[in-house]
């Protein structure tokens, strides 16, 4: 098997060799077609035979990628087989809407290197683990059956070949641990990418409150004790300020995506066991007819990821149904409490020392819009020039100093993919921290019943 194919249009040719001559460097076992075409063979008989062979996709995202009929081929065929996708945004395009929940990395927003560095944590979480190596072309081809050693390959250059064969499989390895660990059932980080119509049907949709329960917080106390009532606003604040920039109630649902079905407050989906793993935690503490059907007609169907459920409009009325129960809206908190909200925080929140709600509750949803592994904080300490991950107060800012320069970098970021997807409305979610910070609401206190207006809406952030 192959780690990576790089699907892309010709007219980026010169960036898809830059990337492949970098991948290469790390140690990774690139298909690409200008390399592994060779003479007398049918070019469309070799792209097939690399996508079966290849592990992972990187897809170089750019207006040309976008319109070329066979580079959608490839990525369509990648989505079938459910292979993981890596979109890299060479420049901004209009993103098929199949592709818009995948998670991308932005090359067009930062320096290469950053942006590199960013692809190569998101290949590990894939499963593809990288090491500094030799490059493909100058890599002696591992021996077939049917060879002979060469005459010179003395029993130290073998031992030598052996321990780095055995050092990358045990990094793989590791890798692999590390991403069931982490990310199970995570489905991508997305970016909201709604069309303007679109927004406006969520906005006009009738749904429960999007209010974390005090029962969902429950469960996730007692699965993290160390969560302190400080803690516990904290994170009903943060939840629900993002659930609201994202759009989504307990209830939403669509079958238009490579999710298959995605649903809930945090999409939830079925293709990535996400959806399942909401559903049992769901039929655990529910016995209405609702939930009796789900787990009589449909359970068992759900944890085989059955695609024929994207199309039965008994299943979306049941899910839509369930949405209205307390039992369900705690299982969608208590499964994005530990998947996101505790990954954000064991990852960008403490190892900095960040206290304030407002510092927390800004980081997690930059984490949610942009992806965990997003740059955006190392970019604030850059413009700070304290190191990354540096603990504020000892590194000699504060951290209302460091949240307060997130923020402006944030504002600025989305005010930028805001023009890129010609939807001006994504920008008030930058705008929204930067007026936060400015009015000293630290501690996200809202009225005297513990709402606060957000993005519009009248939500919920405990007091």
């Amino acid at each position: 098997m192959t780690d990576i194919f790089i699907s892309y249009s010709r007219k980026d040719v010169q960036f898809a060799r830059q990337l492949n001559a970098s991948l290469e460097t790390r140690g990774a076992d690139v298909w690409f077609d200008q390399a592994d075409i060779h003479a007398g063979v049918k070019w469309s008989t070799a792209i097939q035979q690399g996508l079966r062979a290849s592990n992972a996709m990187i897809l170089i995202i750019s207006p040309d990628s976008m319109a070329s009929t066979n580079v959608e081929d490839e990525w369509q065929y990648f989505l079938d087989k459910k292979k993981p996708i890596i979109p890299v945004l060479l420049s901004p395009a209009d993103i098929h809407f199949q592709l818009n929940r995948i998670q991308y990395i932005d090359f067009a927003a930062q320096t290469y290197e950053a942006a590199f560095e960013q692809l190569i944590a998101e290949l590990a979480l894939k499963g593809v683990a990288l090491t500094p190596s030799l490059s493909k072309a100058a890599t002696p081809r591992p021996p077939t059956p049917g060879d002979a050693l060469p005459e010179d390959m003395g029993s130290t250059d073998l031992r030598s070949r052996l321990l780095q064969i055995v050092v990358a499989v045990v990094i793989v390895i590791a890798a692999v641990l590390l991403r069931q660990i982490y990310v199970a059932s995570v489905p991508d980080p997305r970016i909201a990418t709604q069309t303007a119509a679109d927004q406006t049907a969520v906005a006009e949709r009738s749904t429960p409150s999007v209010a974390v329960t005090e029962a969902a917080l429950s469960m996730t106390a007692e699965a993290t004790p160390e969560i302190t009532p400080t803690d516990r606003h904290t994170l009903i604040a943060a939840l629900n300020i993002t659930s609201t920039f994202e759009g989504f109630g307990y209830n939403s649902y669509n079958n238009y995506d490579s999710g298959i079905i995605s649903y809930g407050r945090s999409q939830y989906t079925l293709a990535s066991g996400s959806l399942a793993a909401v559903l049992v935690d769901y039929l655990a503490h529910s016995t209405t007819v609702t939930a009796n059907k789900l787990r009589g007609d449909y359970l068992d169907r759900v944890n085989a990821q059955d695609e024929t459920l994207r199309t039965d409009e008994a299943f979306q009325t049941l899910l839509v149904a369930a949405a209205d129960e307390i039992a369900m809206q705690d299982a969608q908190d208590a499964w994005t409490t530990e998947n996101y909200w505790n990954r954000i925080y064991q990852q960008s929140i403490a190892p900095r020392g960040i206290q304030t709600p407002l510092g927390q509750a800004l980081i997690y949803d930059i984490g949610i819009s942009n992806g965990i592994n997003h740059q955006l904080l190392q970019l604030a300490e850059t413009a700070l020039g304290v190191p990354t991950l540096s603990r504020v107060g000892e590194n000699g800012v504060s951290e209302e100093t460091l949240v307060t320069e997130l923020a402006h970098v944030y504002q600025q970021h989305m005010q930028n993919f805001a023009e890129q997807m010609s939807l001006p409305g994504l920008a008030r979610r930058g705008d929204f921290w930067v007026t936060l910070i400015e009015s000293g609401n630290w501690q996200l206190r809202g009225n005297s019943l513990g709402n606060l207006v957000v993005n519009g809406r009248t939500i919920y952030v405990g007091n």
